[in-house]
């Protein structure tokens, strides 16, 4: 719990994106088996890299994995790109979602606000506390005309976060 709570510590090192894309898939289709086929995965990256912690960025990105699988729907599937923008390499994930009643704003940054048996809602925060200590930023957003969940993650490219 405490660790779930405490400061982001990244280790930096320089990581090709695509390098860190495919290890990321490979790390979703091992911890996840059952959904990893229901991804649709676009890398546009080229041969950019980022300062990053791997490990830690990889456990961020699980997370959201994780919560999007959690409550997908029997037969739908996610879309992921990946892609850089300016100086930035910019992570997005598509999840249908036919009915959203939950704000956005706050995204990532109410732990505990959903606590159940075995869960304290800590997930998304610790996700959110590891991209910001790269430097980066989490948001997301409903898109009411897609009937989708729309969650990017943004990165520095080059230096990172020091």
């Amino acid at each position: 719990l405490s660790t779930r709570l405490s400061p982001a510590a990244p280790n930096f090192t320089d990581y090709g994106a695509a390098d860190f894309i495919e290890d990321l898939k490979a790390k979703v289709g091992s911890e996840f088996p059952k959904h990893a086929g229901a991804i649709a995965w676009k890398i546009e990256t080229g041969k950019k890299s980022a300062n990053i912690d791997p490990q830690s960025l990889q456990d961020a990105l699980l997370e959201l994995f994780r919560n999007a699988f959690e409550h997908l729907n029997e037969g739908a599937s996610i879309d992921f790109i990946a892609r850089t923008e300016s100086d930035n390499l910019v992570l997005t994930l598509y999840e249908p979602k036919p009915e959203f009643a939950l704000g956005t704003e706050q995204w990532g940054r109410e732990p505990l606000r959903h606590v159940n048996r075995g869960h304290y809602g800590l997930g998304l925060n610790r996700a959110r506390t590891i991209i910001e200590g790269h430097g980066g930023k989490l948001n997301a957003q409903y898109d009411s005309t897609g009937s989708r969940l729309v969650t990017n993650v943004t990165l520095p490219l080059g230096s990172g976060a020091k």
